[in-house]
């Protein structure tokens, strides 16, 4: 038995606020390529409105570029869609706690370009 609950899917990012506001999830899991309203957009705007619920990108968009807009967005956590099961689980229960969950190669990426 599992202490991870998936309580809603969304297939769209405008379906994917809506659920967040109706369902209220400790933990958001989305990509940032959505139909009607992107990753992002829905991320902001969930963030905004319910700043309880902790927003996880599952992409597989490995530039830092993205990395950076997700924390722009109010992120706590991205992942790539390649992560195995275990390290996307242990990233949901440190969101959960109000923590951040970055991937490590996402972080390394990150020294090097902001030294140089």
């Amino acid at each position: 038995m599992t202490d991870i609950e998936v309580v809603g899917e969304a297939s769209d990012g405008r379906e994917a606020v809506r659920l967040a506001g109706e369902l209220r999830p400790s933990v958001l899991v989305m990509d940032i390529g959505m139909p009607l309203l992107n990753g992002m957009q829905a991320a902001e705007q969930v963030i905004h409105n319910h700043s309880d619920t902790g927003v996880i990108f599952l992409s597989m968009h490995a530039d830092v570029s993205y990395v950076v807009r997700a924390l722009d967005a109010g992120a706590r956590g991205y992942l790539l869609k390649d992560t195995a099961v275990e390290y996307i689980e242990r990233a949901i229960r440190s969101v959960a706690a109000e923590d951040r969950s970055f991937l490590p190669r996402s972080r390394r990426r990150w020294r090097r370009t902001k030294s140089g």
